[in-house]
């Protein structure tokens, strides 16, 4: 699989809440009240999210983050550039974006974004952990896309999976044929 760009979600791609122990779907941390000054303390790397972002790296890869976020344009993203830096992130990835909170919005964004510097989009892959948001909405732009099946996922009625399905992000090097 030859890719020069990929584009990762953020929110149980590359960190999650710890109470969760990943089996809840990690968007619940925007739900009801404001978040609070502390909810950074709350969340927690996936394992092994720095030897991949190292090794995708390492390999040549541009990486961009993309996350879906309920916030207006600016405050997503201000919130998103908090966790990468809270994480020590930022220095992996050549651009942070934010979509909107409805399940075509990362397949729009990233299109927009593909255009706009140029790229081809058989060049580019999406990585994330939700079937509509991150694996649909961006193939239905004609983009490939990778699904971290989690034990949150929900896949459509009829029973489809996807081919690019792997159990973790540590499985992302050995798909795209690179050492970890």
């Amino acid at each position: 699989m030859k890719k020069n760009l990929i584009s990762l979600d953020a929110d149980g791609t590359l960190w999650y809440p710890k109470s969760t122990n990943r089996s809840k779907a990690p968007h619940w941390i925007y739900d009801g009240a404001p978040l609070p000054e502390e909810y950074l303390e709350e969340l927690i790397l996936i394992p092994d999210t720095v030897s991949v972002l190292d090794a995708l790296s390492k390999a040549g890869f541009r990486l961009v983050v993309l996350s879906t976020n309920p916030h207006p344009i600016e405050r997503a993203t201000s919130e998103m550039k908090k966790k990468m830096d809270h994480f020590n992130l930022g220095h992996y990835f050549d651009t942070v974006m934010t979509s909107p909170n409805y399940p075509e919005g990362k397949g729009e964004v990233l299109s927009a974004y593909i255009e706009k510097n140029d790229l081809a989009k058989e060049d580019v892959i999406h990585v994330g952990d939700s079937y509509n948001y991150d694996y649909h909405s961006v193939t239905s732009v004609g983009v490939d896309a990778i699904l971290i099946e989690t034990e949150y996922t929900k896949f459509p009625e009829d029973g489809t999976r996807p081919d690019n399905l792997i159990q973790g992000l540590d499985e992302l090097p050995g798909l795209l044929s690179i050492a970890k």
